[in-house]
Order: C-alpha cells, then structure tokens, then sequence
C-alpha cells in the first residue's frame, strides 16, 4: 500500500535498548532476562510510534509543557524574539523532535488518549466488584497491631545487663507506677509509652530483632495473661527494653464496604489499559518497522 511508506518507525538502536534495559534493571534491582528484554524493545517500539503520531496530529502546539521547554532550550542557543516567535523558531528547526523530556511528556499524552478510549466506562457490578474482592484478599490483610510502654537500657551504658536485672527485680517486688519504672532505665528519644501501631512501623522503629522477639514472646504464651505485664528483657538496635503490651489486635482484613473505593479504581485501571493496549496496536498496525 503506498500511503504506508510514510508510516516507517525506526527500530530502537543498541545504544537506546541498553539504556532501556539498565532504566528497568535500576527498577527492579535485576536484570531483564532475554523475554523481558523483548517486551522492553517493543515498548521503545510503541513509544516511538506515539511520539510520531503526536508530531503527526501537532498535539505539541500550544502545550504549556512543550512550550516552556522549548524556550529553555532556546535561551541556550541564544534564539532572539517574543515568546511566540521563539517557539515558532524552535519548531521550525525541530527542537520539539530532539528534546527527551519534550518527548517523553507527549508520549505520556498519546497514552492518556488512548485510556480516554475506554471511557464512558460503564459502572461495575457489584457482583462482580465482591469476587474482585475475594480474589484479592491478600491485598485487605492487615498487620497485627500493638501498643507498648517500655523502660530502655542503651548499649553504650556500661553494665546494662546488672541494671536490667535490677530493674526486673524492682518491677516484680514493688508497685511501681509506669513513670517510676521508666526512672530505672535510660531517656528513649522516641518516648516510653507507645500508642497502638501496625507491627512494621514498630519493627522500622525498633528493628526486626525487636518485633520478631515482642511477637515470639507474646505468641508463646496466652497473649490476654500478658496484657499489662513487663516481659523481656528484649533487645532492639538501641540496647534492651522491658516491655509492657497494653494494647495487641491480631491480623485482620479490611472489609468490603472499607475498599469499595478502590476496587472500582482498580476495574477503570483495568478497562484504561485495555483500551490503551487496543489504541497502541492499530496504531503499530499502520507502520513498518526499520533499521537505524
């Protein structure tokens, strides 16, 4: 067909794909294996077609984004004029064609454009929103969470085990009030009484050692005759605590109603991408691919 000679798109050069491949590897801490490297050169592919189709339909024109980036670049070359004829001047000798950020933004416009395709989107059944949910379960569980007092011990104050053991004495021979308890031991920055909090900010607090230890010691026993009781002593990355548990909830998931939100999100997510998959294919099925 001769109206496809002018629909060719480059394929991605060696230079570009090793780019793409250490763009992905930096994401996702590994490098892409022979498959994923496939995926990563037909998606410089698709970009590089969505890039042409946005020159093509002049979707740059008037675009804040462009526009300003055009005038930066154009400062640097020492370009003279309004605003308007300085712009005019870049396009004119295809600035907008060779800038990374100038192309990357238009990219990210022709896909919005291609998610656009899939709307009005027709609202979920509820029906099925409830099996997304069920199928999804894993994402709703919650963390245990817990609330603690402790009397801290630092590691950089000599003896701390004779003063822990003093301290345990002290606690199991007199009633002393939680303010009294905390005297025995040294000034913790973070505070010695600790509100109800999900277990991995506990653990970012205090460090694995000291939730894994607060949670096999909690665990181990019946955990209601250790509410309100110091056990330990336990160590963190700051030294030692005894510890007293006021408040433990156990795993739980989050109920339907509470995620509704954003299993509807999800649904839009999930027509968007579909839509934008369609778009990018008849687009692909309009050119040809070259050789740099």
């Amino acid at each position: 067909m001769v109206w496809r000679a002018s629909y060719q798109v480059n394929s991605p050069s060696d230079e570009q794909l090793d780019i793409a491949y250490q763009d992905w590897a930096q994401r996702n801490g590994v490098s892409p294996n022979s498959q994923q490297r496939e995926a990563i050169r037909q998606a410089e592919i698709s970009d590089e077609i969505l890039f042409l189709e946005a020159i093509r339909h002049k979707i740059f024109v008037d675009d804040p984004v462009v526009n300003q980036r055009l005038l930066k670049n154009a400062e640097f070359l020492g370009f003279v004029g309004s605003e308007s004829e300085i712009i005019a001047m870049a396009i004119a000798q295809d600035l907008h064609k060779r800038d990374e950020l100038i192309r990357r933004h238009l990219v990210q416009r022709m896909e919005a454009l291609g998610r656009a395709q899939a709307h009005p989107i027709p609202a979920p059944d509820e029906t099925e929103l409830y099996e997304r949910y069920s199928d999804q379960s894993w994402q709703w569980k919650t963390p245990p969470r817990v609330a603690i007092k402790h009397v801290f011990f630092s590691q950089d104050h000599p003896a701390a085990g004779e003063r822990v053991q003093a301290a345990q004495r002290d606690l199991a021979e007199t009633d002393l009030s939680d303010q009294q308890a905390y005297s025995l031991g040294d000034h913790f920055l973070l505070g010695n009484d600790l509100a109800i909090m999900e277990l991995p900010k506990l653990r970012d607090m205090f460090g694995e050692k000291f939730s894994s230890a607060l949670m096999d010691e909690v665990i181990a026993n019946d955990w209601y005759d250790k509410i309100g009781v110091w056990l330990g002593p336990l160590p963190s990355a700051y030294g030692l605590h005894l510890v007293k548990v006021t408040e433990l909830e156990g795993e739980s998931y989050r109920a339907f109603n509470e995620v509704k939100n954003l299993l509807v999100a999800d649904y839009v997510r999930e027509l968007e991408s579909q839509a934008l998959t369609t778009y990018i294919a008849k687009l692909r099925d309009k050119y040809r691919l070259g050789v740099q």
